[in-house]
C-alpha cells in the first residue's frame, strides 16, 4: 500500500498545476514542495544556439498572456542575441558557462514601468518545470514570466500570474524603448504591408480575430510576426498582392503537451482580420 505522504509527493505537480500548492519564491513553501524541489533535476536555461521562437509556448503562468508571449516570439525571431542579454546564469559556487546545460538559477533583467532596471533571481523549481516542459525543455521563457510577475507594475502582471495586458508594455519591459499601436483599415493595405515587412529584424506583433477549428465563435489574440514575404517576381509597385505573412501562435488546442506553431497565410486574406499592430516607435537598428 502506498503511504499517503508518498502519494501526495507523486501528485504534487498536478496540485500546483491546478493552483492548489503555492509557487516557490512567491509564497510560503510547504514540506511537500520542498522535498520535490530538492530532488528535481534542472532543465537547461536555453538551447546551445540561443533562444528561438519555438521555445515560446503559453504555459501555466501566462493564462491570458499573448500580449507578452507574442512579443517574446517576435523578439526571439528578430533579435535573439539582444534577448539573451536579459538573463545571467547563476550558481553556487560557480554557474555553468554553458546555459544549455543543467542550470538551477539565473538572474533576469527587465525594465519597470518607471524606466528603471529590475533584476530578479529565479530558481528553477517544479512549477517552472511544468512551464518549461511546454517550451522545448528549457526555461528562459518561464523564468522571464516569473521575473515579470514579481516585478508587477504593468497591467496584466500580478502575483496571481499573467493576464490580459498591453504589448506596448512588453516592448518597454525588454527594450526600454517606446512602442506604438497602429490600427489599420482595408484602405491602408500599402502602409500595413510596409509596417510588417521588417519583422525579421525588428519585433512586431499583431492582434487578429481568430477562431478554433470546428467552432463558430471568434476571439482576439496577439501573435508575433515572423516574416512578410513577397515572391521574387512580385510587382514592385504592389508587392503585397501575392505576399504572405508568417506569424507565431503560442498555443494549440488539445491539451497541455501541445506546442506552438507557425502559421503562414496570404496577406490579402489576413488584412481583414488584423485589428492592431504594435512596433517600436523609433527603431535605430
Amino acid at each position: 500500500m502506498i503511504k499517503i505522504s508518498s502519494a501526495i509527493t507523486l501528485l504534487a505537480p498536478l496540485f500546483v498545476y491546478g493552483g492548489i500548492i503555492p509557487r516557490r519564491g512567491d509564497t510560503e513553501v510547504n514540506s511537500v514542495t520542498r522535498r520535490w524541489d530538492e530532488s528535481l533535476k534542472a532543465n537547461p536555461l536555453v538551447d546551445a544556439d540561443g533562444p528561438k521562437v519555438q521555445d515560446v509556448v503559453q504555459g501555466t503562468l501566462a493564462t491570458s498572456g499573448s500580449w507578452l508571449l507574442s512579443f517574446l516570439a517576435a523578439y526571439a525571431n528578430s533579435r535573439s542575441g539582444e534577448l539573451s542579454k536579459h538573463w545571467t546564469p547563476q550558481g553556487d559556487p560557480t554557474p555553468t558557462e554553458d546555459p544549455s546545460e543543467e542550470l538551477h538559477q539565473a538572474g533576469f533583467h527587465l525594465i519597470d514601468k518607471n524606466g528603471e532596471p529590475f533584476d530578479q533571481d529565479v530558481e528553477f523549481d517544479w512549477t517552472l518545470a511544468l512551464d518549461s516542459d511546454r517550451t522545448a525543455q528549457n526555461w528562459w521563457v518561464a523564468g522571464l514570466e516569473r521575473a515579470a510577475v514579481r516585478m508587477g507594475g504593468y497591467k496584466g502582471l500580478s502575483k496571481d500570474g499573467i493576464s490580459d495586458g498591453n504589448p506596448e508594455d512588453a516592448f518597454k519591459t525588454f527594450t526600454g524603448h517606446t512602442a506604438e499601436t497602429y490600427e489599420p483599415n482595408e484602405e491602408d493595405i500599402r502602409d500595413l504591408w510596409t509596417l510588417l515587412s521588417p519583422s525579421k529584424t525588428t519585433p512586431i506583433v499583431l492582434l487578429k480575430e481568430s477562431k478554433v477549428e470546428g467552432r463558430t465563435d471568434t476571439f482576439e489574440e496577439w501573435y508575433g510576426v515572423l516574416e512578410a514575404l513577397s515572391p521574387k517576381d512580385a510587382d514592385l509597385q504592389r508587392p503585397w498582392e501575392r505576399g504572405t505573412v508568417k506569424y507565431w501562435q503560442t498555443w494549440q488546442p488539445g491539451g497541455i503537451t501541445q506546442k506552438g506553431k507557425s502559421v503562414t497565410v496570404r496577406f490579402s486574406d489576413l488584412v481583414k482580420d488584423i485589428k492592431k499592430v504594435v512596433h517600436l516607435k523609433y527603431d535605430d537598428h
